[in-house]
């Protein structure tokens, strides 16, 4: 389900991708009634890298980079700094939306840059709404 609603609503395509490449392949896990795992990253430091991209395994070993490893989401569009990082997907309790979390920072500015979390909502996965918190703002004290 993942997998199709990616690939067909934006031709995305997709290229292996392996963190341990030295490591052979885990045992599949019991998939449950989802089709695929989804792994949210982001490629470096550089402020081209701070970016959300999205990779999908069967098996949750394996994956495979959507839009040939180019970011999913605009930074410049959903943070207060035009970089984010650290993405983390939580699923909600009602079993139908998702939540993410990213920090709002460019690291060319200094690990002390980060004032802000982006925040996002979604229940496709593919289509998300953001806010961004500014800790510093919103509890100065």
């Amino acid at each position: 389900m993942i997998l199709a609603a990616l690939f067909f609503s934006y031709g995305l395509q997709a290229q292996p991708i392996n963190p341990n490449p030295g490591q052979t392949s885990a045992p599949s896990p019991n998939p449950g009634p989802y089709s695929a795992y989804l792994f949210a990253y982001f490629t470096g430091n550089r402020i081209d890298q701070e970016a959300v991209h999205n990779a999908i395994s069967a098996d949750g070993y394996n994956y495979l980079a959507l839009n040939n490893n180019k970011p999913v989401l605009n930074s410049s569009e959903i943070s207060s700094t035009g970089g984010v990082r650290d993405p983390h997907i939580l699923r909600g309790e009602d079993g139908n939306t998702f939540y993410m979390v990213l920090t709002d920072m460019v690291s060319a500015k200094g690990w002390s840059s980060n004032r802000a979390m982006v925040l996002l909502k979604s229940t496709d996965l593919i289509n998300w709404q953001s806010s961004v918190v500014n800790i510093q703002k919103k509890y100065p004290n």
